[in-house]
């Protein structure tokens, strides 16, 4: 292969280079330009005044049509659902032949005014027209109102007096200690019970005498006055009740074991030293002997004012029963070599301690 590439002419070995191009060079010159606005030019204060005067224009035109044609529309509606009203039962109770001819005629005068004169006519005049049409039907369709409403507004009245009633009678109940209402309180609403329920049967028993093709005695309004009423005093009453908070009850406290036993100590320190009193001969031959230290005693003879101190003690002893149960209480001494002697009692010789001790009961 190297003999063959060696046999190669010179030609194909030496293969020509691309020639580069030529480069640009930057040339700068001044260029004008000319602009032309193509599109509409800004308009003026007075011509863009006049357009706005015109869209206003042309928007309450719009408005006025629209209104025109809902007037128009609302007399027709009256006059064909007013005509169907009167063929109803209902309204027949309510009115007599000679009304509903007179309103029947109304409506047939504006039903064919409406069909020539009447079909491009004002806003206003169809309106005058709706609201002539309404009066001559008011007292038709006034006294079927209030047929409808009139039953249930006396049973809901009847059914506040009832709970109204009801809590007064349990208001007057309450004792007086626990009493949170005031005498006005209580004759206010009793006064308003009385005086709606007074009034609601006069009234029903006028309505009852009169035609329902008449004006109505009793009506829906008054009803609806006097319920509120009624339902405003009961409500302010059961808001007092409920924001009442009564008044803490203390329970009495029972006597303590340590205040009887003081309370018998102190009637019974009372009682010795009256004892003692007596029979000064007595304790003295008893404080000589301790301080000796013997072992003799002293003869036991009772005094004559033993008895009555015995007795009225036995009374005082009678009072403390009624008290609570308490151990029987202990003697204090003054000294510590003396001692509390109950008249006839033998006396005990001390042992040298500081010690009281109790006298039996049958000692007394």
């Amino acid at each position: 292969e190297e003999r063959e590439g060696k046999e190669r002419p010179a030609a194909e070995k030496k293969k020509p280079r691309p020639t580069e191009p030529p480069k640009g060079r930057l040339v700068k010159a001044n260029v004008t330009a000319e602009v032309t606005v193509l599109d509409l030019p800004a308009p003026s204060a007075a011509s863009l005044k006049t357009s706005m005067d015109k869209l206003k224009t042309l928007q309450r035109r719009d408005i006025e049509k629209v209104e025109n044609e809902r007037a128009k529309n609302d007399l027709e509606s009256f006059v064909f659902e007013t005509k169907e009203y009167l063929e109803q039962e209902s309204l027949r109770a309510v009115s007599t032949e000679e009304q509903r001819s007179e309103v029947a005629t109304e409506l047939t005068a504006v039903a064919l005014w409406m069909e020539d004169d009447g079909y491009s006519a004002e806003t206003t005049v169809y309106k005058e027209k709706l609201q002539g049409l309404k009066k001559a039907c008011f007292g038709i369709f006034k006294r079927l109102k209030e047929a409808a409403m009139r039953p249930q507004l006396v049973k809901k009245l009847r059914e506040h007096l009832n709970l109204s009633s009801d809590f007064l009678s349990r208001m007057k109940n309450v004792s007086s200690d626990l009493q949170i209402f005031t005498d006005v309180e209580i004759s206010s609403l009793e006064k308003l019970i009385y005086s709606t329920e007074e009034w609601l049967n006069a009234t029903e028993g006028a309505q009852s005498l009169t035609p329902l093709h008449q004006p109505p005695v009793l009506l829906s309004a008054d009803l609806e006055e006097r319920i509120r009423s009624l339902e405003r005093e009961v409500m302010y009453l059961l808001n007092k009740l409920k924001m009442h908070k009564p008044k803490p009850v203390i329970p009495p406290v029972p006597p303590s074991p340590t205040t009887n036993n003081n309370t018998n100590s102190n009637k019974t320190s009372n009682s010795s030293t009256s004892t003692g009193s007596n029979s000064n001969s007595t304790t003295a031959k008893s404080s000589s002997n301790a301080s000796q230290g013997s072992d003799d005693t002293t003869d036991g003879q009772t005094d004559p004012t033993g008895d009555s101190e015995a007795a009225s003690m036995d009374q005082e002893r009678t009072v403390d029963d009624e008290l609570p149960t308490s151990p029987l209480p202990t003697t204090d001494t003054a000294d510590d070599t003396d001692e509390v002697q109950f008249a006839g009692a033998t006396p005990q010789t001390p042992t040298g301690e500081d010690e009281d001790e109790e006298p039996a009961h049958g000692e007394l």
